[in-house]
């Protein structure tokens, strides 16, 4: 069997346990989006919303299975295999995507129509203790991603000798080289280069999420900013463990192009899509930690106060994207899943958006690819 079908399964795979566990990661007071008081959270509605979602979730494993056996069946082959075996991974992103938006939009159906926020005092109560936030988090989970990308600048700059004058940068699914680029400094670095953007893209993004103000449960204030610190510390670290997987594919990448490691189909296959799989499933089992700690996501007292955050479904299309005018922050915790969103009605969030396209472009464009003669 094709290794690339075989990991591209995998990864499906992971995907899916990944869309499961989000229900349960999310904060206990939105599910799938939707603002419900503390005191609805066991309501007939959200109950069968979550089931419908587990329902719904098993068929969508159900048709990427039925994909992946179709083209395990028919044995495509090439570059056909390589492109549709790639997009594998995007059929649950899509399709739980779309069950995702179809419960939100009935169970916000169903908190109008029974006036769920009716006989509340919404509050918004903001946390403004930043440096709190950032004593919580340590760099040194950044570490390992570092020590990543000095040893790959470090082996470029040691085999840059021999190195040829045109090299191979893509290979296909048989491991033949289909994609070739002029030795230059910035084709030979390329990979490090992408490396140490996502690094500088990730302390970005910490230092501004670790400064943006976090909104709180008003009837347990101390409490939801003590959650939301070890929220965010637990984050971080996830994802600067992510980083550090992604730039370990990054470098085992850089050794197929320069000839260090062997350009075996499965051998290149399995070194640099092996640390994205590894990464995932370090991801799914740091999110489990989000799950023990779910129940602890609603204050006590929040139904005795009859008091509760304000109602900001309006401000969330499709219940994931956040826009509105009002808010002065550009990040947000998310609706659905784990991590901040940007606020769209914020000129930052646009402007972020357009560099992070324009070097992705130039970065394609500062490659020389040359035809396979």
């Amino acid at each position: 069997m094709n290794p690339i079908l075989i990991i591209m399964g995998v990864i499906t795979l992971l995907i899916l346990v990944l869309q499961w566990i989000m229900p349960k990661v999310v904060e206990p007071t939105v599910p799938f989006g939707v603002r419900v008081p503390p005191d609805r959270l066991q309501d007939p509605a959200v109950r069968k919303a979550k089931k419908t979602y587990a329902r719904g979730l098993f068929f969508v494993f159900l048709i990427c299975v039925a994909a992946w056996s179709a083209l395990w069946r028919f044995g495509l082959r090439g570059t056909t295999l390589e492109m549709v075996a790639l997009m594998l991974p995007l059929m649950p992103l899509f399709l739980d995507f779309a069950l995702y938006y179809t419960i939100h939009r009935a169970l916000l159906r169903t908190k109008r129509d029974e006036r769920w926020m009716d006989g509340y005092r919404q509050v918004i109560t903001v946390d403004t203790h930043g440096a709190t936030r950032r004593k919580a988090v340590s760099w040194k989970w950044s570490l390992p991603t570092v020590v990543l990308l000095l040893a790959g600048f470090a082996a470029g700059i040691l085999r840059y000798p021999q190195i040829p004058h045109v090299f191979p940068v893509h290979f296909n699914v048989r491991g033949v080289a289909n994609g070739f680029a002029t030795k230059s400094f910035m084709s030979v670095f390329t990979l490090s280069f992408l490396g140490l953007g996502l690094f500088i893209l990730m302390i970005v993004l910490q230092r501004a999420t670790l400064q943006t103000s976090g909104n709180l449960d008003p009837a347990d204030p101390v409490g939801s900013a003590q959650r939301i610190t070890l929220r965010m510390k637990r984050l971080f670290h996830a994802s600067w463990l992510l980083i550090a997987f992604v730039n370990a594919s990054l470098f085992l990448g850089e050794l197929s192009m320069w000839g260090v490691i062997s350009k075996a189909p499965s051998t290149m296959m399995l070194t640099t899509m092996l640390p994205i799989v590894a990464g995932i499933i370090v991801l799914i089992f740091m999110l489990g930690s989000f799950t023990r700690k779910a129940s602890d996501g609603v204050a006590q007292g929040s139904e005795s106060a009859r008091v509760v955050r304000r109602d900001d479904d309006a401000n969330w299309v499709l219940g994931a994207f956040y826009f509105n005018r009002e808010d002065p922050r550009w990040l947000v915790e998310k609706r659905f899943g784990v991590g901040f969103t940007a606020n769209f009605a914020h000129p930052l969030s646009w402007v972020l958006l357009g560099g992070v396209v324009v070097v992705v472009v130039v970065s394609i464009l500062l490659v020389p690819h040359v035809k396979k003669g």
